[in-house]
């Protein structure tokens, strides 16, 4: 799964009605006519979520040098590898507009994401659209409805914001994301949200933080990566050296059971020093609005701590 690159293309879809549209979004070249892939016989967008997940809780969680730490680096190291596969499409959104009653402007609809004319790979029969290079647009004969896929081998730190902004999205990476296109809205695709978490500047730091902690360290452990702030809280509290630690982690979103696994103490005490200390909402910390959700199903760090840590201190 994460040492084998394929083919993708985006088929020629049917017309959006009430039937499946499964056959308009990206599939494998070489499998087109399988109708039940083996899934996990090459890498592919789905798996993406899965190791973004595990990156995060193994760098904060786990001690440098332990080896599933290694190993899931290693894994991370793989995904970056697969995704760097310039045939590798992931579908971003999809978009109806078999109920729409106006006229559409199908070329003014399209214009932010106009490119050169969308070929597939040699041999196959390819869908109508536009190829960015960076999306990719495709649609039926009827007009009615508009796939949406990007190629992850042209997207980088520097214009994923560029990629998200031209799709509609304003805020990415740490919330769930809606694809707006010319006035009509896709819920994106669990799997294209945490591709583009996994493709955030912050998330990307976050690899590069994990690659460097100290051999034994936890990135989690606020009195390895967070001195400054342990020092904030403890001058602007008077409470302990372990209890700034837990006021931290809980600002963060780590609850009190995970902390006493990360601290490795028994933290009965420290709670008691802090049970009148305001605490701070872990959203604001991790920048979510009111009304966003975190991109899993609780808030994780998708950052490195330092940062974290920083952005805590600032709210205190």
């Amino acid at each position: 799964f994460l040492t084998r690159d394929e083919v993708w293309v985006m088929p020629p879809p049917p017309a959006f009605d009430a039937r499946p549209r499964s056959r308009g979004w990206p599939l494998v070249a070489s499998a087109l006519e399988v109708a039940n892939p083996e899934r996990d016989a090459w890498f592919h967008g789905y798996g993406i979520g899965r190791f973004t997940r595990y990156v995060a809780w193994a760098y904060v969680s786990l001690p440098a040098g332990d080896p599933l730490h290694t190993s899931i680096l290693r894994a991370a190291e793989l995904v970056r590898a697969r995704l760097a596969n310039p045939e590798l499409l992931v579908l971003a959104g999809v978009i109806d507009l078999s109920n729409t009653t106006d006229a559409i402007d199908f070329d003014a609809f399209l214009a932010p994401l106009r490119g050169a004319r969308y070929r597939g790979p040699a041999g196959t029969l390819a869908a109508t659209g536009f190829d960015r290079g960076d999306i990719v647009t495709t649609w039926p004969e009827e007009k009615n409805g508009i796939y949406i896929a990007v190629r992850p081998a042209n997207i980088t730190v520097d214009n994923v914001a560029q990629v998200a902004s031209d799709l509609g999205i304003a805020r990415f990476g740490a919330a769930r994301s809606k694809v707006h296109l010319g006035g009509h809205t896709s819920s994106a695709p669990t799997t294209f949200v945490e591709y583009l978490t996994w493709a955030s500047p912050a998330y990307q730091r976050m690899l590069d933080d994990a690659r460097t902690t100290p051999a034994g360290a936890r990135a989690g452990d606020p009195r390895v990566t967070g001195t400054a702030a342990i020092a904030a809280v403890r001058a602007k509290y008077r409470v302990s050296e372990l209890a700034a630690a837990v006021f931290l982690l809980r600002a963060v979103g780590i609850d009190d059971s995970r902390a006493a696994r990360l601290l490795g103490a028994d933290l009965t005490t420290a709670a008691n020093e802090i049970a009148g200390v305001p605490g701070i909402d872990p959203d604001a910390v991790h920048g979510l609005g009111a009304d966003e959700r975190p991109v899993f199903d609780r808030v994780m760090p998708l950052a490195p701590m330092r940062e974290l840590w920083d952005a805590a201190m600032k709210l205190m």
